[in-house]
């Protein structure tokens, strides 16, 4: 296996909703937020921090009654997690934006066969009016 800082890096099965409840929470500074933006409620913010906290082994926030302050681990996990979700929402994009692409040239195919269907018809009455 692999050493990491002289210790034996070990596989964490995180889950990508603690990190994604993680990312609004730090983003916001706020659990009520972040529940809110997540459809959630605040309870199950904090319940799923925890955990995220319990499974990385160290505090990412330091709350008070102003909000949520992220720790120096909280900082340095939230400046990777951060861009992970950046590249996540790009990559939604993307893939909304082909299929967009896609469905305007069907639509376009489409308009053209009609188009074509037209004239042949517009043809063959001109024809039969002669």
């Amino acid at each position: 296996m692999p050493e990491i800082y002289g210790t034996r890096s070990r596989k964490m099965e995180v889950t990508y909703d603690y990190y994604r409840i993680f990312y609004y929470a730090a983003k916001y500074k706020s659990f009520s937020q972040a529940a809110t933006i997540l459809m959630s409620n605040q309870p199950n913010v904090t319940r799923a921090i925890h955990n995220l906290e319990s499974q990385l082994g160290c505090r990412l926030f330091i709350r008070s009654n102003r909000g949520a302050e992220l720790t120096p681990e909280g900082e340095r996990l939230y400046s990777h997690v951060a861009i992970a979700y950046d590249h996540l929402h790009a990559a939604e994009l993307e893939l909304e934006n082909e299929k967009k692409l896609e469905h305007y040239l069907l639509t376009l195919a489409e308009e053209e066969r009609a188009l074509e269907a037209r004239d042949v018809l517009m043809s063959e009455l001109a024809a039969n009016d002669c």
